[in-house]
């Protein structure tokens, strides 16, 4: 009876010390709005490819201090709008510009939709493919920047991240016009 008792303890005084340790060395998600997102993380969830979304960030009954509008590493983001006031892969500085985007966003995932089960127009595709085009040399017009300008001032890690980002965006650039040709011959196949 008494060995069962000190088993017993013993196991529950182990778990205890465990659940600690876990709770202590085990990384959390940083739920502190203080913590700014790195602009890798922006531009990987570029909309360049349908189906991928983004949750809109904005409320309107949300307040952004200046503070928490400089999250790309200390770039304001005002400054890259006036660097590059047509770049279409910038996020959105509020819900009315998210909510643009956002439609935006479901207007392509429509249209490629209908490319990839042969419905759309050939003017659709046209469309479609010099849209998606715009949209990823916008990407590649910011990276090539922050890694120009800033990339001394960004840890070894994030610079090997942009580095790697850029050269995917450009191969993605590079890629589109194939992908335009693809699909603009099974689409007169299916006709």
């Amino acid at each position: 009876m008494e060995k069962s008792r000190t088993i017993r303890t013993g196991i529950l005084l182990i778990v205890v010390i465990c659940s600690v340790l876990f709770y202590i060395f085990i990384p959390r998600q940083n739920t502190d709005a203080s913590v700014k997102k790195g602009f890798f993380q922006i531009i990987i969830s570029a909309d360049t490819k349908p189906g991928y979304e983004r949750a809109n960030t904005f409320h309107d009954d949300e307040v952004k201090d200046e503070e928490d509008m400089k999250g790309m590493y200390g770039l304001d983001p005002y400054i890259l709008r006036r660097e590059f006031p047509r770049n279409r892969a910038l996020p959105a500085m509020n819900s009315e510009e998210q909510s643009r985007k956002n439609e935006d966003r479901e207007r392509r995932n429509r249209v490629y939709g209908r490319i990839i089960s042969n419905r759309a127009s050939e003017n659709e595709v046209h469309r479609y493919y010099n849209e998606q085009s715009e949209i990823t040399a916008d990407t590649v017009e910011l990276l090539e920047f922050i890694l120009d300008r800033y990339g001394n001032t960004l840890s070894e890690k994030d610079r090997e991240k942009h580095a790697f980002l850029l050269d995917q965006y450009r191969k993605r650039l590079s890629a589109i016009t194939l992908e335009k040709k693809e699909s603009l011959e099974r689409i007169r196949k299916a006709d």
